[in-house]
């Protein structure tokens, strides 16, 4: 599915209009002296080859799944998401590539990752976002596909703590464990978001932007100031097991003292009955 939004810019107003026709898109596109965000989800092998011949990018490109950052001759991104509720067991991270030019924009995703949904229905109506370049634009795309790992790390921070206030045993020693490695996961991920802000800041569009860079330098911030201690925030594992063996060793100890005053009151006795037994057989015989 493609979709578009057009944007004509007079000095008295800006007007928007919506199209999923392919052939007036690439029309506009052309001709040039409009905007254009054009948004697709699940592209199929034409609807892929038509975006590479109009936004003029390599067919591969639009193939990647992993992340990617390049600023000539367009802005070329590749980020991953993630989808879902913030369930973090079932966390899953769908790529979405981004082209961005001063008057182009193009967002190519699954049709399930639907976080940009928001984003692209207030483009619709929002003016004042097209009046310069697509930069606010492309601001409230990353910024959206960023802010997804600000609720994971709540998340995550939540359920450690949660974990670590029940007594040590060895399922919450799995969990703790499993915890463990989607922090490193998730630390990977906000990496990378945090690479492309750096680079974002090279880009002029959003650089030469007084409220967009100063927007990006709060997110770096808050990605330096929050994360950085992530894994470590999660990582009293080690500390869960070590009290988890010596209440496991007390236990055994006490199991053994409890067995050892058995064995005291119980064996006089039992010799003194073995020795009737004997004694007994003795008589008899």
């Amino acid at each position: 599915m493609i979709r578009a939004i057009i944007a004509t810019i007079n000095n008295d107003a800006t007007t928007l209009e919506q199209s999923a026709d392919k052939d007036l898109i690439a029309k506009v596109i052309r001709q040039g002296g409009r905007r254009v965000w054009v948004d697709s989800a699940d592209a199929d092998e034409s609807e892929r080859a038509w975006i590479a011949q109009t936004f003029d990018v390599p067919l591969a490109f639009l193939a990647l799944d992993w992340t990617f950052f390049e600023n000539e001759p367009a802005l070329l991104i590749c980020l991953r998401s993630p989808i879902g509720k913030p369930d973090l067991p079932d966390t899953r991270w769908l790529p979405i590539i981004i082209v961005a030019k001063p008057d182009l924009l193009l967002t190519a995703h699954a049709t399930n990752l639907t976080l940009l949904d928001r984003v692209f229905s207030q483009a619709a109506q929002t003016s004042s976002d097209w009046k310069e370049s697509t930069a606010p634009l492309l601001w409230n795309v990353v910024e959206t596909v960023v802010e997804p790992t600000t609720i994971l790390h709540a998340e995550m921070l939540r359920r450690n703590h949660e974990l670590t206030a029940q007594p040590p045993t060895l399922e919450m020693l799995e969990a703790l464990y499993k915890l463990r490695v989607q922090a490193f996961s998730l630390r990977d991920k906000i990496a990378d978001h945090r690479r492309l802000l750096y680079e974002l800041q090279d880009y002029p569009p959003i650089g030469e932007h007084k409220s967009l860079k100063w927007s990006l330098e709060q997110r770096l911030e808050g990605f330096a100031g929050n994360y950085a201690l992530l894994p470590t925030r999660v990582d009293s594992l080690g500390d869960r097991a070590a009290l988890l063996v010596s209440q496991q060793n007390a236990a055994l100890i006490e199991q053994g003292r409890q067995l050892y005053s058995l064995l005291r009151v119980a064996l006089p006795a039992l010799i003194l009955l073995l020795i009737v037994l004997i004694v007994a057989v003795l008589v008899r015989g």
